[in-house]
């Protein structure tokens, strides 16, 4: 008989999670609530932009539904739901480079009970070529959450200050607040304003601190959604990125910019 020392709640996981790719919490003392078997995960496969996931298939009868939850550094999210039982593959696509990331696959039963299989890390291959983007890169939502966007750069050399715009939908979404990545380290002066349709970011390294050489995340923008529909996050044309002395960055006026859809539900 399958015994339970965790149980899930599922209107939880179904939504915005924890901010970390960790077992949820939540427990029922000497419980004795039959879960479903929980399933093993593997990736097979990677490339700059999507990851080939495979999972073992449950056997039970009151089967439901796989959950497919991709995690990163700032907030886990849903992104695929399967309701056949021996479909246990996906294919994440629309990835960001260089990225790590963790996934594990939630088991419904017809009881609304779940399983969480092992947590499983994989990164993203790199690209050639000076690259911005925004992680997720893809996002089905729904009206009224809140979600996490990372700005990220690739292959950057020397770079000791950078200020950007995001423009979006202001009747889709609203920009709450931001804070500084991790790319250029603690030692930052960092500026954000948003007003509707627009959230601007200046992120500048302290007089005498080393400039920046690679990959890593700039900023975190957060949002909420208020309307629906499917709607993209841009760059607009003020992005500035510079060395110490006020020069651009190599490969500044080539920089490919990646952005981000949301589909709001």
């Amino acid at each position: 008989m399958k015994k339970t020392i965790i149980t899930f709640l599922i209107a939880f996981i179904a939504g915005f999670l924890s901010m970390n790719c960790s077992k949820n919490n939540t427990t029922t003392p000497e419980s004795t609530i039959d879960q479903p078997h929980a399933v093993t995960l593997s990736a097979t496969d990677s490339t700059a932009t999507s990851i080939n996931l495979v999972w073992t298939s449950n056997g039970d009868s009151d089967f439901l539904f796989y959950r497919l939850y991709r995690c990163n550094e700032f907030a886990n999210y849903l992104v695929k739901t399967i309701s056949t039982k021996s479909d246990t593959s996906y294919k994440d696509s629309l990835l960001s480079p260089s990225h790590s990331y963790t996934y594990f696959v939630s088991v419904v039963d017809t009881g609304n009970l779940a399983s969480q299989s092992n947590i499983l890390p994989v990164r993203t291959l790199g690209t050639t070529g000076l690259r911005m983007g925004m992680d997720p890169r893809y996002l089905e939502t729904e009206l009224g959450r809140t979600y996490a966007l990372e700005v990220w750069i690739e292959n950057v050399d020397s770079l000791f200050g950078a200020s950007f715009e995001l423009s979006y939908d202001s009747t889709s979404m609203v920009s709450d607040s931001a804070k500084v990545g991790s790319f250029l380290g603690g030692e930052v002066i960092f500026f954000n304003h948003t007003e509707p349709g627009l959230a601007s970011i200046s992120i500048t390294l302290k007089s005498g601190a080393v400039e920046a050489s690679g990959n890593g995340s700039l900023a975190v923008v957060y949002f909420h959604t208020i309307g629906t529909g499917s709607k993209n996050i841009t760059f607009s044309p003020t992005l500035a990125l510079r060395k110490a002395n006020g020069a651009n960055v190599t490969g500044f006026s080539s920089i490919v910019l990646w952005t981000s859809t949301l589909l709001i539900q």
